[in-house]
């Protein structure tokens, strides 16, 4: 992941904070940080032991935080719609219902997760700007088929990373629901997705020299410029 203090960053599904804290410390300031959660202040402070501590301390760093962000409908907030961010971060997206996760119905709600969020990541992403999903890549998560739920929304793999917890002194990943919310989970075989915009006016052949380890092929990139508009999202 690149950040850098001129960025504009939005993080979202944020659990005890300490991620956006970490990314915070690493820049030296978060004033040009938007940190968000889907829980409220209150259930934050009741599931994680740490979430107000790393609260206050965002806060005097001047970072903008907001709750009650669902990913799947946050570019119509108030607080974010009419602006455009460099940096859109979803660390171990989940939608948390009952079952385990290679339920057929898990996969089908968490693809459409993954499809509803980049979608609104694609209208709040500035040109140029990277949109960073990090999430395991082994069954059955492999299933939600995030690359091509991206592609939808005119958003293409610009590259694919292995996550390292260690780049970010501080996070703490947090399963987020249920009586182990506060305990973490093991992070083998996560990756960092990172998406771009894809325009149309780009050179061709900069996107046709993709490397072809990545999975989105050069014939997909082809037949989906068919269906995209001038500035790479669909009519």
């Amino acid at each position: 992941m690149n950040f850098k203090n001129v960025h504009e960053i939005l993080l979202v599904g944020e659990g005890d904070f300490s991620f956006s804290l970490s990314v915070a410390k690493k820049l030296g300031s978060a004033k040009k940080m938007t940190a968000t959660s889907l829980d409220s202040r209150e259930e934050l402070k009741k599931m994680y032991g740490d979430a107000q501590q790393n609260l206050e301390q965002l806060a005097r760093m001047k970072c903008l935080l907001l709750h009650g962000v669902d990913a799947t409908t946050m570019s119509a907030r108030e607080e974010l719609r009419d602006r455009r961010f460099d940096r859109i971060v979803f660390n171990n997206p989940r939608v948390w219902t009952v079952g385990p996760d290679h339920n057929k119905q898990q996969i089908k709600e968490n693809s459409k997760l993954m499809e509803e969020f980049l979608e609104n990541a694609s209208g709040l992403l500035s040109q140029g700007g990277e949109v960073y999903v990090s999430m395991k890549t082994c069954a059955p998560y492999n299933e939600w088929k995030v690359v091509r739920q991206a592609a939808k929304s005119g958003l293409f793999l610009a590259d694919k990373c292995e996550f390292k917890i260690s780049e970010f002194p501080g996070y703490t990943n947090r399963k987020g629901r249920g009586k182990s919310c506060n305990k973490t989970f093991p992070l083998d075989s996560c990756c960092t997705f990172v998406f771009k915009h894809l325009f149309i006016s780009e050179k061709l052949d900069s996107l046709l020299s993709l490397p072809s380890s990545l999975p989105l092929s050069n014939e997909l990139l082809r037949g989906d410029l068919m269906s995209l508009d001038v500035t790479g999202r669909r009519p």
